[in-house]
């Protein structure tokens, strides 16, 4: 019971989404985020951190805009979340039909 006691709390990831976001955003790899994180005393393992990383936008991915909001993420995530839902806005080849085959 003691070492219970004793045993640190888990990391929570939501206090450090949104700057993991915009630093994913600027390209920083998950082992340089596990890195930078060390200076908060939060060891973590990148893979960790990329798990939990992936489980919090999955669940910030079913609330509505009006609840991304009132938690206070900024527009720009905000629109990025929903963006990704959007099966149309992730397509990332060009449509058949687009191609011109003739052209050389």
């Amino acid at each position: 019971m003691k070492a219970a006691i004793k045993a640190p709390r888990v990391f929570s990831i939501g206090a450090y989404f949104q700057p993991i976001y915009l630093m994913r955003e600027k390209g920083h790899s998950w082992r340089f985020l596990a890195e930078w994180l060390q200076q908060f005393n939060i060891e973590i393992s990148h893979v960790h951190l990329s798990n939990l990383f992936a489980r919090e936008d999955e669940r910030l991915s079913r609330l509505t805009r009006k609840e991304l909001y009132e938690i206070g993420m900024p527009k720009e995530m905000i629109e990025g979340i929903l963006e990704r839902e959007d099966p149309a806005k992730r397509l990332s080849a060009i449509d058949a039909e687009d191609l011109d085959l003739d052209a050389k």
